[in-house]
């Protein structure tokens, strides 16, 4: 069985319940559901992308996204290759934690990601319900 942390959990439900409530624009949102895109690149750096200020790159459809949506201007990279840097990003706990520090897995791997592990999505999930309760009641 999957053991919740309370905190992330209410930090999630936190953020939801502000992205379900009004978009970044102030508008009032009908739907409680958040869409949420993640690009996740490898091998890019803060400099290679035209809309954080990169002359030698354009990049005019991520700079267009960039200006209608949320862009994040302050992040920390947990690796320095795409196996830890994912699994921090789906877990939010440090790749030490999920065991997959050391290496880059592959299409023949036999390890991955623990089954118990919970994932943003879960988190999502959960809050998601709970906000939908809390709004509409049971």
């Amino acid at each position: 069985m999957k053991k919740v942390n309370s905190l992330r959990a209410f930090f999630l439900l936190w953020m939801i319940a502000g992205v379900g409530y009004k978009n970044v624009l102030g508008q009032t949102l009908t739907k409680l559901d958040p869409n949420i895109i993640i690009f996740l690149t490898d091998d890019q750096g803060y400099g290679d992308l035209s809309c954080y200020g990169a002359l030698d790159i354009e990049t005019p459809n991520i700079d267009s996204l960039a200006s209608s949506g949320i862009r994040f201007t302050r992040f920390y990279v947990p690796a320095t290759v795409c196996t830890p840097s994912r699994a921090a990003l789906l877990t939010g706990s440090y790749p030490k934690r999920n065991h997959l520090e050391v290496d880059v897995l592959f299409p023949y791997s036999t390890t991955g990601l623990n089954d118990s592990a919970y994932t943003l999505a879960d988190y999502l999930r959960i809050g998601i319900i709970i906000l939908h309760v809390l709004v509409n009641g049971i």
